[in-house]
């Protein structure tokens, strides 16, 4: 049996609501907008740590202050698309199901 891939995605936890009813969708939001992101997508991490280092850094910068945020664990079959941004990032083109997400913290 193939091993699923584990990879992270941080979101202002004001969405979760709405995430855990329909997934994770390809979007162009005001920060892929803003650093002139061409498609729709869903950008994940690889690790919690990679995660938390872009919250401390430039990830943190662009998402609202003082907003709590979400960390969420992305459980994908390997056969699921992605592509490579940066060394740390993944992308998501087509959407990706309620079931394969766990929240692992509301205030990341």
């Amino acid at each position: 049996m193939p091993v699923q891939r584990r990879h992270f995605h941080v979101t202002p936890a004001s969405n979760l609501p709405s995430i855990l009813m329909q997934g994770l969708l390809p979007r162009t939001g005001p920060r892929s907008r803003a650093l002139g992101e061409p498609r729709p997508a869903i950008y994940l991490f690889d690790t919690a740590d990679e995660a938390a280092d872009a919250v401390a850094s430039w990830l943190g910068d662009a998402l609202p202050a003082g907003e709590p945020l979400a960390l969420i664990a992305v459980t994908l079959d390997p056969a699921f698309p992605l592509t490579t941004g940066v060394e740390w990032e993944r992308i998501a083109l087509l959407p990706i199901p309620p079931h394969a997400l766990t929240v692992i913290a509301t205030d990341f």
